[in-house]
């Protein structure tokens, strides 16, 4: 499951769902971010409060963890992506941006919006903008055998 869980309103009925049809030794992986990669999200140098709106709705990793026992799967690992990464922000990533193409957006303030979305046109404007991905975990689960 990549990028789905802060849409699922009730995780331990997921998670209840999951350990339900997986097979003995099945395993899951939920990708995912931390709060803690949530705060270090490029987008938050531009819009600020989509930290605060996204970890209201993305699970911490710890809370994904001791659900998913609480409801029979065994946690095995998380496994880190594209942490540190460098990437440019663009012309595409304005673009994006412009067109609110990140969910979280649609979450802040008008005022908010305009003024991270005149900040990030002034600087793309200037120069060209080298960033550090924030990075995704993948929390890896499994069904123990019975």
């Amino acid at each position: 499951m990549t990028d789905v869980i802060h849409h699922v309103p009730e995780i331990g009925a997921m998670f209840a769902e999951i350990d339900r049809v997986l097979k003995d030794g099945g395993r899951v992986c939920i990708v995912t971010q931390s709060h803690q990669q949530i705060e270090n999200r490029p987008i938050v140098k531009y819009f600020p409060g989509t930290a605060r709106v996204d970890k209201e709705r993305y699970p911490d990793i710890d809370e994904i963890i001791v659900e998913a026992e609480r409801q029979g799967l065994k946690f095995d690992k998380n496994t880190i992506l594209h942490e540190d990464e460098l990437i440019r922000l663009d012309e595409e990533y304005l673009e994006l941006v412009q067109k609110k193409g990140y969910s979280m957006l649609h979450l802040i303030s008008d005022e908010a919006y305009f003024k991270g979305l005149k900040l990030l046109e002034t600087e793309l404007a200037k120069e060209k903008t080298t960033v550090k991905l924030s990075g995704k975990t993948m929390v890896w689960l499994l069904k123990s055998l019975s």
